[in-house]
């Protein structure tokens, strides 16, 4: 799903970008911050997501949207405890940050969702259905995504390259020079059991017909120009 820059300031934000990464959003704790602008419901710009694998403390200001929600709630008369109302704060605003998630569903998430539970299920096959266990979340919603472009548009090639970089961040693909129909595959990961699934899914679901792939792992091979690959103990020769 992509975001607009002014959809970051909202809490549901920084919810969707902890699932989007297969993270724990209990990793949040929400409070009432003292400073914050009127005009927004975080301070986007002193949120570290990099520091969200701990508990991460996000201050936001509750009566931007939720004013019915938080006026009384936050009264100073209120005969509760400051650590009993803070913790209150934090699993109300988890539970709307929530609810703002489920209302902004798109048709493309309850499709992603479709797609996701039959691969699980094991409807495009053992094979695949094998292949797919492996993913964490944020590879699933990527493989979906390639499959609901694939049907909507007629660009298997694109697909295919836009569905490996985003499992293989590092990854390179070349067409072959000596083999009109080959293609070479380049991946900055180790060669594990867990990848060549990942890997092997890619090329089932995405591949066009007729291409024929080899791919190399970890070390790259060389190219004439290119520095970067040209370094002795890092190359392998084929």
């Amino acid at each position: 799903m992509e975001m607009k820059k002014e959809q970051y300031q909202y809490i549901w934000y920084s919810l969707h970008k902890l699932i989007s990464e297969d993270k724990d959003t209990e990793k949040i704790y929400f409070k009432v911050s003292p400073k914050i602008s009127p005009y927004m419901e975080l301070n986007m710009e002193e949120i570290n997501y990099a520091a969200l694998d701990k508990e991460y403390i996000l201050e936001t200001n509750p009566f931007y949207r939720f004013t019915h929600v938080f006026n009384e709630f936050m009264n100073p008369d209120l005969p509760i405890g400051e650590k009993l109302k803070g913790e209150m704060v934090n699993i109300l605003l988890h539970m709307l940050g929530n609810l703002d998630l489920q209302e902004g569903l798109n048709k493309r998430i309850i499709l992603n969702r479709i797609i996701i539970r039959e691969l699980e299920e094991g409807r495009y096959g053992e094979e695949i259905q094998k292949c797919f266990s492996v993913l964490n979340r944020r590879e699933k919603i990527a493989i979906a995504d390639g499959i609901q472009d694939k049907y909507r548009y007629d660009r298997e090639w694109e697909i295919f390259k836009k569905v490996m970089s985003k499992i293989y961040k590092d990854s390179i693909i070349y067409d072959s020079i000596d083999e009109q129909e080959k293609i070479i595959i380049y991946i900055n990961e180790k060669k594990t059991t867990e990848n060549k699934k990942k890997e092997l899914l890619i090329e089932k679901l995405f591949m066009p017909l007729g291409l024929k792939s080899r791919c190399f792992w970890g070390a790259h091979f060389p190219v004439l120009g290119v520095d970067e690959v040209m370094r002795i103990g890092e190359m392998v020769i084929f």
